[in-house]
């Protein structure tokens, strides 16, 4: 059965390349990515942690986990978006991020998991 909670959290990501802050050829190669934290529940939420999985290519893979991001833990309310930016280095040119948040309803107090959606961090020369 699915937990409507976690389909009624939408989460987008989206990457870039920071060419500027990156060591070319050799790396390591510097990516920014930015989230979008979009409410759907009629409860107000908040963001207590979160864990990435951070997947280099050759070399393994890598975990972070803590409370918050950005050293906030936000309160989204129904129908409201939380934003942010952050960073992220590999030592390849090529990997990829996956992860999930955990949210806390702040009406019925249920602790609850959502997954963030998979995204790929590509140095732009290997898409052409």
């Amino acid at each position: 059965m699915i937990d409507k909670r976690t389909i009624s959290i939408e989460i987008e990501v989206t990457s870039s390349f920071l060419e500027q802050e990156s060591s070319i050829p050799n790396g390591p190669f510097r990516y920014r990515y930015d989230v979008k934290i979009t409410n759907h529940l009629q409860n107000n939420v908040q963001l207590l942690r979160r864990y990435w999985k951070i997947e280099h290519v050759l070399l393994g893979n890598a975990e972070v986990e803590g409370e918050g991001v950005i050293g906030f833990t936000p309160e989204i309310n129904p129908e409201e978006s939380f934003e942010y930016s952050s960073f992220t280095e590999l030592f390849m040119p090529y990997g990829k991020m996956s992860g999930h948040y955990t949210f806390k309803d702040l009406v019925l107090g249920d602790v609850f998991n959502v997954e963030i959606p998979a995204f790929v961090l590509t140095y732009p020369i290997l898409l052409n």
